[in-house]
């Protein structure tokens, strides 16, 4: 996966700062390895894992990170009615998305509701870290081989609705 990015901005990088990130998946095991991975990442920082959108949305409020690395499926709320708590709660966080299955429909609806990315768990973590980075840095990161008709669907379903 070469992932891109859609929209955001031009021109002069800016300094490097340190990224908070909130891990979600109701795994445990998994949350906590991908944890301690990007937690390794030079400018990155973990400052939780939870199991649940529930503590999701709690633990966003408490601890106002950055970026919420959101499993789309999780056990009490779906990852995209979570993305709309926390988007409406803390609009300055910016959620991305990872998931072993999700449909492009499931994924544009998450866009729709304000995530900012999506990496497949599938992915290793070096495919991780650039999609988080580019998230915090205001920017939509998606698959290469997956944007195009994500972005289609994201159109559609704007269009509909007007």
């Amino acid at each position: 996966m070469n992932d891109r990015d859609v929209g955001g901005r031009e021109g002069a990088a800016e300094p490097a700062r340190q990224v908070s990130v909130l891990v979600v998946d109701d795994h445990r095991a998994f949350a906590e390895s991908l944890a301690l991975l990007i937690d390794g990442e030079e400018g990155l920082r973990v400052v939780g894992t939870v199991t649940t959108g529930e503590e999701a949305v709690r633990e966003c409020a408490r601890l106002a990170p950055d970026v919420v690395l959101l499993d789309l499926a999780l056990p009490d709320i779906d990852g995209i009615e979570v993305t709309r708590r926390i988007m409406a709660a803390n609009p300055a966080t910016r959620v991305v998305l990872i998931a072993a299955v999700a449909g492009d429909d499931a994924v544009a609806r998450a866009i729709e509701a304000g995530a900012r990315g999506f990496v497949p768990k599938v992915s290793a973590v070096d495919k991780c870290v650039p999609v988080i980075r580019g998230a915090a840095g205001g920017r939509i990161v998606l698959p290469d081989d997956r944007r195009d008709a994500i972005i289609a669907l994201v159109e559609r379903h704007r269009a509909s609705r007007s």
